[in-house]
């Protein structure tokens, strides 16, 4: 298994902040206001275009109502799913 580049971590971290901005019921406008920043910003960040500095993972975490530290272990435990062989998840599944 080889470990995660830097840009899919980018891109499981921007899925997790969409997925708990959709949870909460805010658009990508609606969470750039709150963290004032523009929608498209969030885009890039939902994306794993841009990447995340800490600073606005702790702003974006706030304005979603997470602890930063909630969200990494998310980030965390998507690599360890997707990192498992697909032939464990076959044989898991009974396939």
């Amino acid at each position: 298994m080889r470990p995660f580049s830097s840009k899919e971590i980018d891109v499981i971290l921007g899925n997790v902040i969409k997925q708990h901005r959709k949870a909460a019921g805010l658009s990508q406008a609606e969470l750039g206001n709150a963290a004032g920043i523009t929608f498209q910003q969030i885009q890039k960040y939902e994306s794993g275009q841009n990447r995340i500095s800490v600073s606005r993972l702790f702003q974006l975490a706030a304005t979603l109502g997470l602890e930063p530290a909630a969200v990494v272990t998310e980030v965390q435990s998507a690599t360890r799913v997707r990192s498992v062989p697909a032939a464990l998840h076959v044989a898991a599944s009974g396939h």
